[in-house]
């Protein structure tokens, strides 16, 4: 039995001895790859060669190069690619990260859309098992690396989004807004008859006084005596002068300069050209003429038929479904009801449109731009403002001739007139708001019938130079001068329509005053004999 085994031990080594010397003299050519295994090496036989030649890898690393940043996409350092030919050793894929790998893709994703339709792009956040398992320095700078990166990335993208729309919307802000200008003209001024004269303007500023049917050193003197007399009624007229010209000038060209926003343009016009007199009680106050300054008082239009405060009419066209006239002036004159006695203040707001039984029929209207880019804004608020004012003024004229059974004169037709001025930064433009010529059915203007108005350029002058802030000195001493003297007629008017409504025991001479500059004194004089 032993002898057995021993000759079946000895058979065996036999064959494996022959096993060997037959692997080795088969493998020829080739490289022996060495698997280590505990106390021996186990030597791996090369599988033979295609039948083909096999290309060389791509993927081989040059160990020669010097090391080069890690990958934002592996946490490995990486190296150039080259190729051997001569090598086929595989080159393993590096470990990669699916959190940086989730951070990347993000970018290149398109930005998620919030409620608002405005594009958010939403950066990656840390799970907190990573954040657990991850080393915290390689984790601190991976992530701060990854947020420049998606801040760079994100800037990029939303820069370019906003250019892209940026261009879009300005273009499309720029033609809607030149076509809501254009559409609000054709639906809201054009139907009512309210036309805009951008005519050319050739004649100097000395010119104005023509339209006032003024001398020029006249109205300076009466000008310069209402300002010296230090009445707070008289606060709203200027001084000028050199010294004050300059002294605007340079303040609006540093202003122009500075490109400040529209509010600081207007505030310096408000406190230095367009003051007020003290916001004063009237109660107890002796009659006196005096303008009071408004400062975006909103005053609704009723359009009923008895309404003293109503929108200029609609004369073709449909009606326009917006709120045409809820306007809130940037600035307004109108006049003190001071001028009556303090006895017939009350009965003022029977005859015209009167603010908290204070003031009534405004005559200057003003609007504030920061640039000529809304120039056309400003115009259309001005000139609807204005038309407003005009329409109503006109229908006092028209119920107090309609009161007293007079017709129409020139005199009248030329007292039924509005200003208004309209500023871009420095530059200003004022603007004469009339009745239409062809209202009037005859040169003697026997009768009237309200067709519109017209906006007629008067000046334009630049705030920047000393000559143009004192051309607009003169516009607004004249433009006061005017309204104040043009506030005596408006106070005929409605006097006439409270006397002739009867009902009022009042004497007379307490409704008129023989010192007033009517336009037609012998309507006066036959309503003192009549009565």
């Amino acid at each position: 039995m032993s002898q057995h085994i021993q000759q079946q031990i000895t058979q065996n080594t036999c064959r494996k001895r022959a096993r060997e010397k037959e692997s080795s003299t088969s493998v020829s050519s080739g490289v022996n790859l060495v698997d280590r295994v505990p106390n021996h090496f186990t030597k791996i036989p090369r599988p033979p060669p295609p039948s083909h030649p096999r290309k060389s890898s791509s993927r081989q690393l040059c160990k020669t190069d010097p090391p080069r940043p890690s990958s934002l996409i592996t946490t490995q350092p990486f190296n150039r690619l080259t190729s051997h030919p001569s090598s086929d050793a595989e080159i393993p894929v590096p470990d990669t990260s699916p959190r940086q790998i989730h951070a990347l893709w993000t970018l290149v994703m398109p930005p998620k859309k919030a409620a608002s339709g405005i594009p958010q792009r939403v950066l990656p956040r840390r799970g907190a098992a990573a954040s657990r398992t991850a080393n915290q320095k390689t984790e601190v700078e991976t992530a701060s690396r990854l947020q420049n990166v998606a801040y760079d990335a994100a800037t990029a993208i939303s820069q370019n989004t906003t250019m892209t729309k940026g261009t879009a919307i300005t273009k499309d802000t720029s033609v809607s807004r030149l076509t809501a200008v254009e559409k609000w003209r054709q639906t809201v001024l054009v139907p009512r008859g309210i036309e805009l004269v951008n005519s050319p303007l050739y004649e100097s500023a000395f010119y104005h006084f023509h339209y006032f049917g003024t001398d020029e050193d006249q109205c300076r003197e009466w000008t310069l005596n209402r300002v010296e007399s230090g009445k707070n009624e008289d606060m709203v007229f200027l001084r000028g002068g050199p010294d004050f010209n300059t002294n605007i000038a340079r303040q609006y060209k540093e202003m122009a300069s500075r490109r400040l926003c529209e509010e600081e343009f207007a505030t310096l016009a408000k406190t230095k050209l367009f003051t007020t007199p003290d916001f004063l009680p009237i109660e107890g106050e002796a009659k006196g003429w005096k303008a009071q300054r408004t400062i975006q008082l909103y005053t609704q239009p009723d359009s009923s038929k008895d309404s003293l405060w109503g929108p200029p009419p609609l004369l073709s066209g449909e009606e326009y479904s917006g709120k045409d006239f809820n306007l809130r002036p940037d600035c307004a004159y109108w006049l003190s009801i001071q001028s009556f006695s303090e006895s017939n203040r009350g009965l003022v707001s029977m005859a015209t449109f009167t603010v908290e039984d204070r003031d009534t029929t405004p005559y200057l209207t003003i609007e504030f731009k920061k640039s000529e880019s809304t120039v056309e804004q400003a115009i259309n608020k001005a000139i609807a403002a204005s038309s407003l004012a005009l329409f109503n003024r006109f229908r006092l004229k028209e119920n107090s001739l309609r009161a007293a059974k007079k017709n129409w004169n020139p005199n009248h037709f030329d007292q039924i007139r509005h200003y208004m001025m309209t500023f871009t930064g420095p530059k200003a433009i004022i603007w004469l708001v009339k009745l239409k010529l062809s209202a009037a059915s005859d040169e003697s203007c026997s009768k009237v019938t309200w067709n519109g108005c017209e906006a007629v350029r008067l000046l334009q002058c630049d705030c920047k130079s000393a000559g143009g802030v004192g051309d607009l000195v003169d516009y607004i001493n004249a433009i006061h001068r005017w309204g104040l003297v043009h506030g005596a007629y408006c106070r005929r008017d409605v006097k006439r329509i409270i006397l002739t409504a009867g009902g009022f025991e009042k004497r007379v001479s307490d409704l008129f005053d023989p010192d007033d500059p009517i336009e037609d004194e012998e309507d006066g004089q036959a309503m003192k004999t009549k009565e």
